[in-house]
Parts: C-alpha cells; structure tokens; sequence
C-alpha cells in the first residue's frame, strides 16, 4: 500500500463515485450524450471533473476514442483524396462505412485549434446543434488531436465540420487503409 497522504481517501471516493454512478455515467455516454446532458440525468450528485475522466477513461478503454491511431503515418503515404463535393462526400463516407465498420473507421478531431477558436469564436462550431457542440466541447483539450470512432452522431458531427468549417478534417479507416481528408 502506498504511503502517500490521502491514498486511502482517493481511493475510497473514486469506489464510491464508481459504485453510485460509474456505470450510470458509462451507459450514457455509450448512447452518446454529452458531459452536460450526462450530468442532468444523474441521481447521484457528482463533480463535472469526476464525470469527464469516467466518460474519458470509458471511451479510451473501449476505443471510441484513441489518442493516435497506430498506422497513422502509413495510411497518410498510402493514399490522399481531395476535390470532393458535398454530394460525394456523404456517398464517399457511407462506403467506405460500410467497407470497414464502426468499428474500424475514426475521424481526427483538432482539439487544439478547435479550443482555441472557440474560446474566441462560437461561432466557428455554430454549423452543430447545442448539443453536438457541447458533445465535443466536453473532451479534454490538452491534446492536439483526438480521434474518435466514426459512430452515428460523431459521423453527422463530421460531416459537417468537413463542409462547413476552415479545419482540416481526416477521417481514417483502418480496415481497407485510406484516409479522406477534407
């Protein structure tokens, strides 16, 4: 057992926050929700920082999101699309969708740039409803990029940060190895 100060306390509180509300906090956000909404349907009081790491440790833990992909480096050699229309690419991602799965298929989301603009600008994420915006508002920002599985609300969510806004947008499927950057 450690001999820091406060060891046990810490410990006793994450069991008791993980047995009042962990999985509560993990179901939601397996359907999607954002930290905001998260915390309006939890019975349990239960601090917003404490919610974040859940959710966060959940969604890495079951990669939903990864902090990189492995074979980054090589799917950005292999092939580059680009010149795509707004009809094409909806067809173009459907596809490719299909071709991998969920479960293979991410979009890279610049959290830094995405922070930055935002602390400036709301209006630079205004193309998302008030409800996907604060569902990526809600990720740690201390990383650069975040890639998160290509499920059906982040898929909506990236295809309109693609068309609408002034980010790069890469989306990776790992299963056929190509990447669609816009």
């Amino acid at each position: 057992m450690r001999d820091e100060p406060g060891y046990f306390e810490a410990a006793l509180s994450d069991f008791v926050y993980d047995m009042a509300s962990g999985g509560a906090i993990c179901h939601l956000a397996d359907a999607g929700y954002s930290i905001d909404r998260i915390m309006k349907e939890l019975d349990f009081p239960t601090p917003r920082k404490r919610v974040e790491q859940i959710v966060y440790r959940h969604m890495l833990e079951n990669k939903i999101i990864q902090e990189q992909l492995p074979i980054e480096q090589q799917l950005l050699k292999k092939q580059r699309f680009s010149n795509i229309t707004v009809r094409e690419l909806g067809e173009r991602l459907e596809q490719q969708l299909r071709l991998n799965g969920e479960q293979q298929s991410y979009i890279k989301l610049p959290l830094r740039l995405l922070k930055m603009k935002v602390c400036f600008d709301r209006e630079s994420i205004s193309c998302l409803t008030q409800e996907e915006q604060a569902y990526l508002l809600g990720f740690p920002w201390e990383k650069e990029y975040l890639y998160h599985r290509l499920t059906g609300g982040m898929l909506e969510i990236g295809k309109q940060l693609a068309v609408k806004s002034e980010w790069e947008i890469s989306f990776y499927f790992l299963q056929t190895g190509e990447v669609l950057i816009l």
